[in-house]
Parts: C-alpha cells; sequence; structure tokens
C-alpha cells in the first residue's frame, strides 16, 4: 500500500492516506477505527508501532521513511511493551565510560 502525503503529528493527513495507515495499523494488530481522522489514537498507534520497532517514536509517517516500510511488510515482529528511551533519556550512563550503570 502507498500513500501520497505524510501521516501522523504534524502531517497532510489526507483522509486517503490516513485510512491507508489505519488499515495497517490494524494489520500489525493495533486496535482502531478505520475513519480518515488522525486523531489522539491514531498518532498513539503509530508512535506505539515505532516503539515496538526501535524507531525513534516521532508519530510521523512519510513515503520515504522506515515507519511505511516498516507497516507495509507482512515479515516484521513487534515488540509491545517496549522501554524505547531516545537518546538515552530514562537511563544512567557512566560518562567517563559511556556505559550504562546498574
Amino acid at each position: 500500500m502507498s500513500i501520497k502525503y505524510s501521516v501522523g503529528l504534524k502531517a497532510t493527513n489526507t483522509r486517503s492516506d490516513v485510512i491507508t495507515i489505519q488499515k495497517l495499523l490494524v494489520k500489525h494488530g493495533f486496535a482502531l477505527k478505520i475513519d480518515g481522522l488522525c486523531g489522539n489514537k491514531t498518532i498513539n498507534a503509530i508512535r506505539g508501532f515505532q516503539k515496538g520497532l526501535k524507531i525513534f517514536p516521532d508519530a510521523y509517517v512519510d513515503i520515504n521513511r522506515k515507519t511505511l516500510k516498516f507497516l507495509d511488510s507482512n515479515k516484521i515482529t513487534i515488540l509491545k511493551n517496549s522501554n524505547f528511551h531516545p537518546a538515552g533519556i530514562g537511563s544512567k550512563f557512566d560518562v567517563t565510560t559511556l556505559k550504562g550503570r546498574q
């Protein structure tokens, strides 16, 4: 499936493109109403999908980016309840060795 414009947070969000993304998200197990509206549930589903793949969760799907390629793929496994922390936020690091501390 393809889209013409971006979908998600701060995106173009045409009705037909949003429906395409919603169908793909539902195919990957997200509970969404396919209505063509890019509301909070769709934004959160896009973020959840990105977190499950360890992609930066910007809630933005564009035609030339990884999120759409993975959404359109049948050969991926989503990691549920992933604790993705972009740029180490939420983790403690030892700045002398740049290794995580426990």
